[in-house]
């Protein structure tokens, strides 16, 4: 039987140890008759073990492993005149997340001299020309200075014509963290200026032009990553670029699992009666015109399954990298985009314009959000509206997952900074400021679905102040305040609150005179006096973001 496969990417290891391989192969044909090829697609979709597999399939080093493609769709393609036909550079760019340029482009450095250390025979070649066997051993031994490695997978591809006397194939994946880190970092940090991106921005602009515009020794590219980065940022000039994007036919079924690949995959661990608990969750991606599945969700979801530890679906993705910009893009959102959000988090799809091309210095426009959403898999399209607009909607039940987790993490950030506030406006007496403090915090966290329930405005109140220990609800003279702060010094203040919900804008100060009449009618403030205390403030709140 199959074994569950674990967290490996690496496409001998999936076949030499007999684990589920869900044949992707086919993708080699699809993209056979492009030179670069650009696909990006959303993190954990397969990307990494995809390029592994082409890897092996076209690695002049790897025809030991020819084996690895015998059972696969790919042998009955003409695709297979490229088996093991070609030298091969493959990095993957994922790890290069330093805390600045520097640190950053050293990793780089190290995955150029890790590259080396398995190419031993370039180092020790007699085909290789002095000029560019200079460049690999100051590469290897670290020497070369940061103005060389913009030239070094040129001078990588130069090095493996000489000595193999064929053109390279260049295997480059998740080509945009790097750009991505440093986009994050300048957040971080509020660099507006966006020095770091800027920096590594222009490092990959010259990186790539050296290494595929006009490179006679290149064969083929195959670049993945989760956004298409705009031309004129880092990939100027080179039109002979295919992208192949989420709304390709094409590549559209050769990263995460179709329904088909879902059910042979259920009923060879004899896991059918998940199938509903999978789709709810995991499903609703839609890349070309095919439904695709999450395929490393549905993989953790399944092995927790077979090792015994839980059958309830969870959310994988919200342990993986790269939440922390939903984080910013609701913390920055304006009254529109949060109504927006809510909506979507209500299950109300949403339509806007998708622009392909993007770089991230432009994911703080409100125009491009939802693209970056989109193109990274934190929402999906369900139409065309019409030419460039699409009706959008969270994926599944696991995304939205995320989508409240960071809500909740947000709400309780915003919490611990206006809650200090509307305590103090409350016990110093100032409904005014009450008001305006409780106005701007209601402004930025409460959506339109959340203000129709008293009981929800009532909770949050309580919540709001809890630094404080409030009493809700108590008996007091005629009947039950809402909410009220009883310290335990009679000296000190106290202060009731009523709530109420006014029918209509027009009904708010109404509503506000009835819950202060209702104060003091029922004697909730003269129970307190007769309990010693001799400050206490009332307040009527009503809802519609009114106080009085």
């Amino acid at each position: 039987m199959k074994r569950i496969p674990n967290s490996t990417d690496d496409f001998k290891t999936m076949i030499d140890k007999n684990m589920y391989f869900v044949d992707k192969s086919m993708l080699i044909e699809h993209i056979m008759d492009d030179q670069i090829s650009l696909i990006p697609r959303p993190r954990r979709f397969g990307k990494t073990l995809n390029m592994s597999m082409l890897k092996y399939f076209y690695s002049i080093k790897e025809k030991d492993n020819a084996y690895l493609f015998h059972d696969l769709k790919i042998t009955h393609s003409i695709a297979m005149k490229d088996q093991n036909q070609f030298p091969v550079i493959m990095l993957t760019l994922k790890d290069m997340i330093g805390e600045d340029f520097e640190s950053a482009l050293y990793d780089f450095k190290f995955s150029v001299a890790h590259y080396l250390s398995m190419h031993q025979e370039l180092l020790h070649s007699s085909k290789i020309d002095a000029n560019t066997m200079y460049l690999l051993q100051s590469y290897w031994n670290r020497t070369a200075n940061d103005k060389d490695y913009e030239l070094s997978l040129y001078t990588l591809s130069v090095a493996l014509y000489q000595h193999y006397e064929k053109k390279v194939i260049i295997l480059i994946d998740e080509y945009d963290v790097p750009l991505q880190n440093a986009y994050a970092f300048d957040l971080k940090y509020h660099d507006s200026e966006y020095t770091f991106y800027n920096k590594m921005a222009l490092f990959f602009k010259i990186l790539f032009s050296k290494t595929f515009k006009s490179n006679l020794f290149l064969e083929k590219a195959v670049l993945t990553g989760c956004l298409r980065i705009a031309k004129e940022s880092i990939f100027t000039g080179m039109n002979n670029l295919e992208v192949h994007s989420i709304f390709d036919n094409n590549t559209a079924t050769d990263f995460g699992f179709t329904q088909e690949e879902i059910n042979s995959l259920l009923q060879a661990f004899s896991l059918t009666q998940y199938s509903h608990q999978i789709k709810d969750w995991y499903d609703g991606y839609h890349f070309g015109k095919a439904d695709i599945y999450n395929p490393w969700s549905v993989m953790n979801y399944l092995k927790n399954i077979n090792n015994g530890n839980t059958t309830k679906p969870i959310s994988y993705w919200a342990n993986t990298s790269g939440n922390d910009i939903i984080y910013h893009y609701i913390s920055k959102a304006d009254a529109s985009m949060k109504q927006e959000f809510d909506a979507l988090v209500n299950d109300h799809p949403i339509v806007k314009e998708i622009h392909g091309d993007l770089t991230y210095r432009e994911l703080d426009s409100i125009d491009h959000i939802y693209s970056f959403l989109l193109f990274t898999g934190y929402l999906k399209y369900q139409k065309e509206v019409r030419s460039g607009c699409y009706e959008l909607s969270i994926p599944n039940k696991e995304i939205k997952e995320i989508y409240t987790r960071t809500f909740n993490q947000w709400f309780k950030e915003e919490k611990r900074s206006y809650g200090p506030k509307i305590l103090n406006a409350f016990l110093s007496g100032d409904p005014n400021e009450a008001s305006l403090l409780l106005n701007a915090f209601m402004n930025k966290t409460i959506s339109y679905y959340d203000t129709l329930n008293e009981n929800s405005y009532h909770m949050m109140l309580i919540g709001l102040l809890s630094s404080v220990e409030l009493v809700s609800n108590r008996e007091a003279g005629l009947g039950r305040f809402d909410i009220a702060y009883i310290p335990g010094d009679v000296y000190s203040t106290a202060f009731i609150i009523e709530c109420k919900v006014a029918p209509s804008d027009q009904k708010r100060q109404d509503s506000a005179l009835t819950a202060l009449s209702q104060i003091r009618n029922k004697g909730y403030a003269q129970s307190l006096k007769r309990q010693g205390y001799r400050k206490i403030h009332c307040y009527g709140n009503v809802i519609q973001l009114s106080i009085f």
